[in-house]
């Protein structure tokens, strides 16, 4: 019998709020991967979109409603298997670290991605965030 290697299953969160993206930068990091979207593992018997909007509450104390499932990808600096979770931001607090694992939280700006993620995104999250930050503001 042959056993098939499964990657870690990941929820990430894809908030842009006001034309910026939330992102978070972790103690400990992946190797070229500073800041990354809010995300985690599902626990029991969670839907992926149950995951983004707890990851993103534990990580960053924003609460948020999942919207649309972007897509997924197997990472290629993680080689983890990542959903990608479109949110809306629910409330306007100021985000800010809750998990010691969590150590800065932003809102960055559309022109400064490629400065937090140098890898960019999955095409398909990279063109849901372009069109995000391109619609006018509401408030």
């Amino acid at each position: 019998m042959t056993y098939q290697h499964h990657p870690p299953l990941v929820a990430a969160a894809v908030i842009v709020h006001r034309r910026r993206l939330l992102l978070v930068r972790r103690v400990r990091t992946e190797p070229g991967l500073v800041w990354a979207l809010p995300a985690g593992k599902p626990e029991g018997y969670e839907r992926l979109e149950e995951t983004a909007e707890r990851e993103t509450w534990e990580e960053t104390g924003l609460r948020v409603k999942a919207t649309e499932h972007l897509g997924d990808r197997i990472h290629p600096l993680t080689g983890w298997s990542v959903h990608y979770i479109a949110c809306t931001l629910q409330d306007d607090t100021a985000p800010k670290p809750r998990l010691a694992e969590i150590e800065e939280v932003t809102w960055a700006a559309h022109d400064t991605l490629s400065e937090h993620v140098p890898g960019g995104f999955d095409p398909r999250v990279q063109q849901y965030i372009n069109t995000a930050c391109a619609r006018p503001r509401t408030s």
